[in-house]
């Protein structure tokens, strides 16, 4: 039982780290604060991190 809990306990902790590299990420990308992007309610979060994705592709040179 003292295992699954550790378990439970990393899988949170790793997923909390990889939220915040995304928020940070984000912050960086739009440069404003991460303290405004947590602010964000996680539809306008997911909003903004779709159109950075977009925009970065659209950055991105051709392969080829």
């Amino acid at each position: 039982m003292d295992d699954d809990n550790e378990a439970l306990e990393q899988a949170g902790e790793q997923e909390r780290g990889a939220f915040e590299q995304r928020v940070f990420d984000l912050a960086y990308f739009w440069r404003v604060s991460p303290a405004d992007i947590m602010a964000l309610p996680m539809r306008r979060f997911l909003q903004y991190e779709r159109h950075a994705v977009r925009i970065a592709e659209k950055q991105r040179p051709e392969d080829g």
